[in-house]
C-alpha cells in the first residue's frame, strides 16, 4: 500500500538516473540498463576495484538480465548498444568468467559534444523535423541558401549544402562536412545517423 512521502519516511531503494542520459539517443531498456552498472560502478568504487586508475566492475549478464526483468539475449544487445555509443567497455574474464566492465561517462556531463556540434549545425528541412533552434538557441536559415558575411565569395553568397542522414535531415557544406571528418574521423558516419534519427 502506498502512502505519502512524510518527514522520516523510509525510502525504498532507489538508483541514481544520470541526467544526460534523457538526452542521449539510445533505447529505454539500455538507459536503464546503464543506470544499474552506474550504480555497480559507484559501488566498485567503494570497495576499490581499480585497474590502471580505472574502476571496474563485474555483472554476469544472467545477473543483469533478472535485475532488469529482461532476456539474457535483450542484454546482450543492449550491452551491445552501450558499448557501440562509448558508454561501456567491456575486456574479457577469462574462460567462463564474467566480463570485466568500465562504465564511461561522457566528457562534459551532459550529451556528447559530438552530438551537440552536428546538432548546431544541421537545418531545419520541414516543419515536421526536428527543431534544432530549440534546443541550440541558433537562428537558423532556410537550407541550402545560406547566406555568407563575406561579400564578393562565390556563388553569390549562397553556400551549397548536401542533406545527409538516413532521413536527409541534416544539412552540411562540404566545408562544414570535411571539418566534421576531420575532428571526428572514427565516428563521423555514426554521429551523423544519430542526429538524423534524434531529429
Amino acid at each position: 500500500m502506498s502512502d505519502y512521502i512524510r518527514p522520516g519516511t523510509q525510502f525504498p531503494k532507489y538508483y541514481q538516473f544520470p541526467e544526460f542520459l534523457l538526452r542521449t539517443p539510445i533505447s529505454q531498456t539500455a538507459k536503464l540498463a546503464y543506470m544499474v552498472l552506474y550504480d555497480r560502478a559507484r559501488l566498485s568504487l567503494k570497495n576499490d576495484w581499480i585497474a590502471d586508475g580505472k574502476i571496474y566492475t563485474v555483472f554476469p549478464i544472467a545477473e543483469l538480465a533478472e535485475t532488469l526483468g529482461k532476456s539474457q539475449s535483450t542484454v546482450k544487445s543492449v550491452l551491445n548498444e552501450l558499448d557501440e555509443d562509448g558508454l561501456l567497455i567491456r575486456k574479457s574474464g577469462g574462460f567462463s568468467k564474467a566480463n570485466i566492465l568500465y562504465v564511461l561517462v561522457p566528457s562534459i556531463g551532459q550529451f556528447s559534444d559530438e552530438v551537440l556540434s552536428l546538432q548546431s549545425r544541421s537545418r531545419k528541412k520541414s516543419p515536421h523535423e526536428c527543431d534544432v533552434s530549440r534546443l541550440t538557441g541558433d537562428r537558423i536559415s532556410a537550407p541550402n541558401k545560406v547566406i555568407e558575411t563575406n561579400i564578393g565569395s562565390k556563388n553569390n553568397g549562397v553556400i551549397q549544402r548536401t542533406d545527409y542522414g538516413r532521413y536527409r535531415n541534416i544539412y552540411l557544406s562540404q566545408d562544414e562536412y570535411d571539418q566534421l571528418c576531420r575532428d571526428y574521423p572514427v565516428r563521423m558516419d555514426g554521429l551523423i545517423e544519430e542526429m538524423s534519427t534524434y531529429c
